[in-house]
């Protein structure tokens, strides 16, 4: 048997089975050309690539896996037998083992991010020796049967597994990272390529002397596919007895409406003569309807409102549980007037709060190396949060105007626009 055969046969209990992840990458990337190669002339004429190659990149990126095994539990314990014909789990044997003994099983669960593909698909670097385990969700089942009862014996078999899957998982990770780092550069190389090939096409029509029929329904536009999201918002009801009964979004929540703006505001910087002219409100529309064509709303399909001329906020229950404050830079005290208007918003536990800053000034790294001395000089802010890595932004924890025990998250980001 070959090893591609014996990688690709039926496995049942083990990761890494499924056929080799080259596969599945060489399929996304072919969807990726596919869906280039159905855009038409008018597309190209009408769109800017560099835009449409970033969104195509961001589309068919794969999510790293990343496991959590801090937060390992048993999920289920009881009684079985061994049966080694038939093995399809992770065995501890001991010197009384024999086939069909009474055992004990224990079902482990480890949480994990990112797509489980990547924990059923052979990466290119490997090893001989499989590991166990089971994709259910976001997690990871290790099942272990079992006639021993030394717990140490236990322990390190089950360690032993999952340190094997991380030596896998590690290096399909890094075939991935590639790949998705390749994403953007294909995209552009066949977006431009598409474009002569249909523009040489159109130039060898016209010059065959015949009249060009004109086609009919014709898009002049490119919508760029986006898989909506639905924004995960904690009721009241999953806060517990003690807790304050607000609804709030989680930080893995709000750090991905900051990277969808942030992400938006490319297309400022690729297009900046169409935008010179904007002011404040019209920069936040810019970033408000994609946003609501990222995530679904919990009650409507609009989960982003606005309300006065630059917040762009989300509602439940008739509570702000995210606000984001627009201004074009107008200097520190500007700033602290809309950390001061944040305040007067934020009467309520868990609220996340933004202050996106679109600089028209040249000297980008002044505007920077202000940010942090205003937002800490302010009365209301406790720390700013160092963990948090931006480029050009920030993230301060600052407590609410009538009580210090109420914290929000405000985290501060800085674009350079066309002045």
């Amino acid at each position: 048997m070959s090893m591609n055969d014996a990688f690709n046969a039926n496995f049942p209990g083990s990761l890494f089975w499924k056929g080799s992840l080259l596969e599945l990458l060489q399929e996304r990337s072919r969807q990726l050309c596919e869906e280039v190669d159905r855009y038409g002339r008018d597309f190209f004429l009408s769109s800017n690539l560099e835009g449409v190659a970033d969104a195509l990149a961001e589309k068919h990126v794969f999510e790293l896996v990343r496991l959590h095994r801090d937060r390992t539990e048993i999920v289920e314990h009881g009684q079985t037998t061994i049966d080694e014909q038939k093995r399809t789990c992770l065995h501890v044997f001991d010197a009384c083992m024999s086939m069909h003994s009474a055992a004990t099983y224990y079902k482990f669960s480890v949480p994990f991010d990112g797509d489980g593909r990547l924990l059923m698909r052979r990466p290119s670097e490997f090893e001989m020796s499989l590991p166990w385990g089971e994709v259910v969700g976001n997690e990871l089942h290790v099942l272990c049967k079992t006639s021993s009862r030394d717990r140490d014996a236990i322990r390190s078999r089950v360690d032993d597994n999952l340190n094997r899957v991380g030596r896998w998982l590690d290096r399909a990770n890094k075939e991935v990272a590639r790949f998705n780092s390749s994403l953007r550069t294909m995209a552009i190389e066949r977006l431009q390529g598409r474009k002569t090939m249909l523009l040489q096409n159109a130039a060898l029509a016209e010059s065959l002397g015949f009249p060009i029929r004109a086609r009919s329904a014709v898009p002049s536009t490119f919508k760029v596919p986006v898989h909506r999201k639905r924004l995960p918002v904690v009721p009241p009801s999953a806060l517990g007895q003690t807790a304050v009964h607000d609804p709030y979004i989680d930080t893995e929540a709000y750090d991905d409406i900051l990277r969808t703006i942030g992400s938006m505001t490319r297309v400022l910087e690729l297009n900046p003569k169409a935008f010179t002219a904007m002011d404040e409100e019209a920069l936040r529309f810019m970033l408000l309807v994609p946003l609501n064509s990222h995530y679904e709303g919990q009650a409507t399909g609009e989960t982003f409102n606005y309300e006065g001329k630059t917040d762009i906020i989300i509602k439940v229950g008739g509570r702000n549980i995210f606000i984001a404050e627009c201004l074009v830079w107008g200097g520190a005290e500007y700033f602290n007037s809309k950390i001061e208007q944040l305040l007067g918003y934020t009467s309520w536990r868990d609220t996340k709060t933004a202050i996106i800053i679109f600089n028209r000034n040249k000297n980008l790294s002044g505007v920077l190396s202000q940010i942090p001395g205003v937002v800490k000089a302010h009365p209301n802010c406790k720390h700013q949060v160092t963990s948090y890595k931006h480029e050009t932004g920030f993230r301060f924890m600052l407590h609410h105007r009538d009580d210090k025990q109420r914290d929000f998250a405000l985290t501060v980001l800085v674009f350079d626009v066309p002045a």
